[in-house]
């Protein structure tokens, strides 16, 4: 189960690309594509795969998101 994990998000003008990593290696990388537009929804979906897992596979029912945006 990931606990911590870095989304690079580069903008193009027809959309932007996801690059999800797991910065302690134990999870494979994923990356998405999403048309201008999409773009909230797939955001949403990439970070929404990481909390199901998480509350599916552990006894508590909340768990914290915390954000921390850098520009790279």
């Amino acid at each position: 189960m990931v606990q911590k994990a870095e989304i690079i998000v580069e903008k193009f003008s027809n959309g932007i690309t996801l690059n999800w990593t797991d910065p302690t290696g134990e999870a494979d990388p994923e990356k998405m594509i999403a048309i201008k537009g999409q773009e909230p929804a797939s955001l949403g979906e990439m970070i929404w795969g990481d909390v199901e897992d998480i509350l599916e596979n552990s006894t508590g029912k909340r768990i914290k998101v915390s954000l921390n945006y850098t520009e790279v």
